[in-house]
């Protein structure tokens, strides 16, 4: 796709872009003059130099994504943030997305007619999830965590974690609104499938690996969709 080409989502599409927060000096400069005046605020609150980078990098990649969706300036955008924080298009009803980051890589999704959510979560292998289990987890779900082997307690908490936060993402809710329960089939399917990004339709919530030690979910309030994969690169900058 050519720098200047503009990208078109039909609506039985879910469009999902996988990014490196990495930038250069030039990349974070230039996503710096995208950004708008509360963004710029908003990245002064990292303590962290390098927290304060992806930030950065995260919002203008952000930008420059929906600016070829909306054929539009990405430092024209406009949001607007939900009670938890969800951002929305101001003006802009033609589409619909999420983003999320983990460490030094970000996803963003994108759909036409439907809400949807996101999510990327590193591995940490160190975390003491037995500790969050408990306070995260559903009856239902601290059942299945407790009958499974340990070697897989992990990846799986992982799995649920995301997918639990693509689906707020999604409603545009907290974890305070969060009493749903995942049937015990679906958390089957979590539990021993993951697929790598593909050109097909998906049921929801949908776990992939899109990077390496990372695992991702994701939640469209709608219809199965197809899933399309995009990798963001600097030859993208508008």
């Amino acid at each position: 796709m050519k720098t200047k080409d503009y990208l078109k989502i039909s609506s039985n599409e879910v469009h999902v872009w996988a990014a490196s927060l990495r930038g250069d000096k030039n990349e974070l400069s230039y996503f710096s003059s995208l950004l708008s005046a509360d963004e710029i605020e908003r990245s002064k609150n990292f303590k962290n130099d390098e927290d304060k980078q992806r930030y950065i990098c995260a919002r203008g990649i952000l930008r420059c994504i929906l600016a070829k969706y909306l054929e539009n300036a990405p430092q024209g955008i406009e949001f607007i943030y939900g009670l938890w924080g969800k951002p929305y298009l101001l003006t802009e009803k033609t589409i619909y997305f999420n983003i999320s980051h983990s460490r030094d890589y970000a996803l963003y999704a994108v759909t036409k007619d439907y809400e949807v959510g996101v999510d990327i979560e590193y591995i940490d292998k160190k975390l003491d999830v037995e500790s969050i289990v408990p306070s995260m987890f559903s009856a239902i779900e601290l059942d299945y965590w407790k009958a499974l082997d340990p070697k897989y307690k992990i990846n799986f908490f992982f799995k649920v974690w995301t997918c639990k936060e693509a689906y707020l993402k999604a409603l545009g809710k907290g974890w305070l609104e969060n009493k749903n329960e995942t049937p015990t089939d679906k958390l089957d399917s979590i539990n021993k499938r993951i697929t790598h990004l593909m050109n097909d339709k998906i049921t929801y919530p949908h776990v992939f690996e899109c990077i390496p030690d990372f695992v991702s979910a994701l939640y469209v309030d709608g219809p199965a969709l197809k899933l399309v994969q995009f990798t963001w690169d600097s030859e993208l900058m508008i």
